[in-house]
């Protein structure tokens, strides 16, 4: 592991900012509050001057129809009908005839004997008739009859029209018969008190339900005005709405008349609280009601028999107090102001309906379970304004945001990608031809020469298509559209390697296929919403292209880059630096920097510890090396800081740096043999010469011998060095088809002496003429000649050495270079082929060598895409298999 090294950065970047820019909230806030504060004055407005009430009215009939009350046993009526009419006469009767009904009826013991029928004066066309009456109601003992509030003509107000004295007083109960009709008509309830100034009577059904429960009526023994009212002011009490239970007819009707005549026993009222009133056409005392429909109105007698129907079941229903009413529609409103700003706009109208929903199930569940009645519409309305005009805010919003953004970021720079046809076609032509290198080219503009390079007056014999490159023979062509106007562009190939790659790249470079005449008219677009649209498509777009650019960008970066967070949590990685790391593609996202390199061999927390001080901290630039997988990575940390602070963090750039190192190592070893290997045999001659000079020895031929014997050693050490260099510098653009067999043949005539001066046999019987491969026949050959020779000089005399050559697949040659030598030890077969390596008992029997002999031969045929591998046993000889990529002699070139 190395250490760290520190370098210092740009020290006029502070991180001393004064304040952080924070987002609007006040304005985020302000709105809703402003708009909640809208709609409670909106709710209220509604609520005090009942704005929403027809529709509360529309709410209440239509509930009412799933709420009916059932139908009553123990009331029934006494109808004044037609039939009635027909038999006694026309309207109204004798009061003889009530009291001869009110006499056949109390026999049969009825609960009570209730009139809807007003006696507010004598009867001056027969006197005794009211007498009559009086003594019949004292008879039975529970008669009720109305008193009447209503005005006596078109010029004076209301005024209380009382039954008569005579009558009033054998009535074991009085209650007024006034029916209240809504703004629409209908009559929906009953004011269960109600007076001139004074809220005295009670309604006929509660005076009837007073007297039956045995409540004493307080209002019947006293009629003395306590109230601050004006008595000529109707003073009304606890109004109640009725469930009705059904249309007219619902409630047992009998004919006055065939009660009168003992047509219905006695027996039938047993029990039973009889309302006698009209309901003949011609009366007129008929009311609409929730529940009348397209059917006929509801007479008034049965009207006050469902309301005794509803008193006496306890099931009137009361309107919600204003308190609650007020309280619970703002509460619903606010529901909605509060959470529309809350959730995601597809979510928004499915969640006001959702509100709307419970708003009507509450009013329903109200009205169901506790008779009382909460009036929706007022909330329903306030919501159903809150979901457009938030929508309308949010648009404008919105549309505000585009705009300043759209502005905003055609300031910034940009990703430009501009199409190859909006560069001139002449500097278009310029750079193809610097880039590619063709042997001549021609730009034509509508089939005349604009400007050409070795151009023989070559033209395309086929129709070209716009935008699409068609090859012919060495020439390549294209033709496309600049402002409108057709060019050509011709390219002339040289026979060379390179000629089918450059073709290839060629379909790279794309140009538009569009003509002028493809082209569509521009239609402007008038909605403005459209045009919004079109434009944030079209940045969407231009943000997408960046965002995908700058993504591959990084992606094919050779080196790894790790963006992080201000404590070193990784917030980008790609995919160069997942490799080098180790890690899964994708799983470094999210991970502490510091936890992935702890994790690495040879280092520990406090090393990383310290780098990460350097950098967060000190704002330093610090690079460190690692092993890695057989690998020498380095990392260089750098401190991160943009224009907003809370995005700060580092960036740490992973570079492979082993070829590098290789090199390094290389160029040392190098030294070491330019130090001592080549340096040895100098040293010796020179102190030789020496000798002589000093006539300590003479000039011998021995002498000569040995001076030649360290030159030669020189040589080929540096013949070695220069062999391997030149293998290293080799490229394939040097390479052409040659011969196997031939090379093997030239390197067996190049080591025959050799081998013929131990008596070694020299074998090779290919089963083939012809082995074609693409390659540089002189580097195969020497590194033949390496390998043979090696063969020659480490087996003992009178052996073989044997090489082969054969077809082990349609795409490689496998040649074979066998010997019956000392073998090599199975240790020092994984060194084999690194530079200046020397086996050690060779070295001890005396054999030298340099060490770059079989390196060379690695280099050789790792450059020609090729394979060695060595097979080796101890004092019973090596095997080298090389694999070498085939070509057939007649490819095409």
């Amino acid at each position: 592991m190395t250490s760290f090294k520190p370098t210092n950065s740009d020290e006029s970047r502070s991180l001393n900012h004064t304040s952080l820019k924070q987002p609007g909230l006040s304005r985020s806030l302000f709105e809703p509050f402003l708009l909640a504060v809208t709609m409670i004055g909106v709710a209220v407005l509604f609520e005090t001057f009942g704005m929403a009430r027809k529709l509360d009215q529309i709410f209440y009939d239509t509930y009412t129809q799933y709420v009916p009350m059932s139908v009553p046993d123990n009331t029934v009526i006494i109808a004044v009908d037609e039939k009635s009419l027909a038999t006694l006469g026309q309207w109204p009767w004798r009061r003889s005839l009530h009291a001869e009904l009110v006499r056949y009826l109390s026999p049969g013991d009825p609960a009570a004997i209730i009139f809807d029928i007003l006696f507010a004066e004598p009867d001056k066309a027969s006197p005794r008739d009211d007498e009559i009456l009086a003594k019949a109601m004292q008879e039975a003992g529970n008669v009720i009859i109305p008193v009447h509030i209503h005005p006596l003509s078109n010029r004076y107000g209301l005024s209380e029209i009382p039954p008569i004295k005579t009558l009033a007083e054998q009535a074991v109960g009085v209650g007024h018969a006034h029916v209240e009709l809504d703004s629409d008509g209908i009559a929906r309830g009953v004011y269960l008190r109600e007076g001139m100034g004074k809220a005295y009577w009670p309604a006929l059904s509660l005076a009837v339900r007073q007297w039956y429960e045995g409540e004493k009526n307080a209002l019947l023994e006293s009629r003395a005005n306590t109230s601050d009212a004006s008595p000529y002011i109707n003073v009304r009490e606890d109004y109640r709405l009725i469930p009705f239970s059904g249309g007219a007819g619902s409630i047992k009707t009998w004919s006055y008349i065939d009660v009168l005549s003992g047509t219905v026993p006695q027996e039938a009222f047993r029990d039973r609280f009889i309302f006698i009133g009209s309901t003949a056409a011609g009366l007129g005392d008929f009311l609409s009601t929730p529940v009348s429909g397209l059917s006929s109105p509801m007479s008034g007698v049965e009207f006050h028999a469902n309301v005794f129907n509803a008193l006496q079941n306890n099931q009137t229903i009361k309107i919600m107090p204003s308190f609650w009413q007020y309280l619970i529609s703002i509460t619903l409103v606010l529901v909605a102001v509060l959470m529309i700003p809350r959730i995601r706009p597809e979510r928004t109208l499915p969640s006001v309906l959702l509100v709307l929903l419970t708003t009507c199930l509450f009013s329903f569940f109200m009205l169901y379970s506790f008779n009382l009645w909460f009036q929706p519409s007022t909330a329903i309305i306030c919501i159903i304004i809150v979901y457009p005009l938030w929508t309308w805010r949010r648009i404008m919003q919105l549309n505000s945001f585009l705009n300043k953004e759209l502005i905003t970021l055609s300031k910034e720079p940009q990703l430009i990608r501009l199409s190859l046809e909006n560069l001139k076609p002449g500097e278009l032509i310029g750079q193809l031809a610097f880039l590619l290198q063709p042997g001549g080219w021609v730009l034509l503009q509508k089939g005349i020469v604009n400007k050409a390079e070795h151009y023989n007056g070559q033209t395309p014999s086929v129709k070209l298509e716009p935008g699409f490159w068609s090859h012919e023979g060495a020439n390549s062509w294209i033709v496309f559209f600049h402002e409108k106007t057709p060019w050509t562009i011709g390219l002339f190939w040289d026979e060379d390697s390179l000629r089918d790659k450059k073709r290839a790249y060629l379909h790279r470079i794309q140009f538009s296929t569009i003509t002028p005449a493809d082209e569509k008219p521009y239609i402007p677009t008038f909605e403005r919403l459209t045009r919004r649209i079109q434009q944030v498509q079209n940045v969407i777009q231009s943000m997408q292209h960046m965002r995908h650019f700058v993504s591959e960008g990084f992606d094919k970066m050779p080196d790894g880059v790790v963006v992080t967070d201000p404590i070193g949590g990784i917030i980008f990685a790609n995919r160069h630096s997942e490799k080098l790391l180790n890690s899964p593609e994708g799983s470094l996202i999210g991970l502490p920097l510091i936890t992935i390199l702890s994790t690495l061999p040879s280092t520990d927390v406090k090393y990383w510890q310290d780098i990460f001080s350097q950098v967060l901290l000190n704002n330093l630039t610090v690079s460190a090396e690692i092993r890695l997988s057989c690998s020498d990575i380095m990392l260089q940390f750098a401190p991160f800081i943009p224009a907003e602070p809370r995005e700060s963090g580092m960036i740490v750039n992973i570079s492979d740096i082993t070829t590098l190192k290789e090199e390094q190592r290389r160029k040392n070893e190098t030294i070491d043999f330019l130090s001592h290997d080549l340096r040895s045999p100098l040293v010796s001659q020179l102190a030789l010469l020496d000798n002589i000079s000093r006539n300590e020895r003479e000039f011998t031929l021995d002498l000569i011998a040995q001076i030649r014997s360290h030159a030669q050693r020189s040589m080929n050490l540096a013949e070695q060095f220069l062999q391997v260099a030149r293998a290293e510098q080799t490229r394939e653009t040097s390479f052409y088809e040659c011969d196997l067999i031939t090379i093997i043949y030239n390197a067996l005539d190049s080591t025959i002496h050799s081998a013929s001066q131990k008596h070694i046999q020299l074998e090779f019987e290919p089963d083939m003429d012809e082995a074609w491969t693409n390659g540089n026949p002189g580097l195969l050959e020497r590194a033949l000649i390496n390998l043979i020779g090696n063969a020659i000089k480490y087996s003992p005399e009178k052996t073989k050495v044997s090489l082969a050559v054969f077809s082990g697949s349609k795409e490689n040659w496998h040649i074979e270079v066998a010997d019956q030598g000392q073998g090599i030890d199975e240790e020092e077969i994984p060194f084999i082929f690194d530079s200046f390596h020397r086996q050690k008992k060779t070295e001890t029997e005396g054999n030298h060598g340099v060490g770059l002999g079989l390196r060379f031969v690695k280099i050789v045929i790792e450059k020609h895409n090729g394979t060695i591998d060595i097979e080796s046993k101890v004092n019973r000889g090596t095997r080298f298999r090389i694999q070498l990529p085939q070509k057939s002699a007649n490819q095409e070139k």
